[in-house]
């Protein structure tokens, strides 16, 4: 079993006299939320990690892509966005799969943590905010993560 710490609204959780911590479904949701919410690139020693979402939604002229015209176009730069960033994380799994496999003898992860595969990506256009929600197949249930969906800057 692995855990992060636990985070809410981007500040560290405090558990009693310690840092909170996420594990199983939890962790995978947070991970995952993390790395939408991080511009692709900014961790130096991990290139792939992060999200184009932001700067491909927030950038100059960027507004006409969140709008009632162009809809699909913001749906499908956001469903690949998400579909590569857990292709990621999938492989990040298989690597630790691995690692621990041959580290430790056995792997290290639970069944509730491993993302086995995206079953759907929904959007919910409510007049000029975009919602998304994943529908991700983990190890023994479906679980579906609310997806941050940066807003334009007028």
């Amino acid at each position: 079993m692995s855990f992060s710490l636990q985070l809410e609204d981007g500040d560290l959780v405090l558990s009693g006299t310690s840092f909170g911590t996420v594990v199983g479904a939890a962790k995978l949701q947070q991970d995952l939320i993390c790395a939408i919410l991080t511009p692709l690139g900014y961790e130096e020693l991990h290139p792939t990690f992060g999200s184009t979402l932001i700067e491909n939604l927030l950038e100059p002229g960027a507004e006409e892509i969140l709008g009632s015209t162009n809809f699909q176009h913001a749906a499908t730069l956001i469903s690949a966005e998400l579909q590569r960033i857990c292709r990621n994380y999938q492989a990040q799994q298989v690597a630790r799969n691995q690692s621990d496999a041959t580290r430790f003898g056995k792997t290290t992860l639970t069944p509730n943590e491993i993302l086995v595969a995206v079953k759907g990506i929904q959007f919910t256009q409510i007049e000029d905010t975009l919602q998304a929600r994943l529908e991700l197949e983990i190890g023994n249930e479906v679980i579906t993560v609310s997806v941050p969906i940066p807003e334009t800057t007028e």
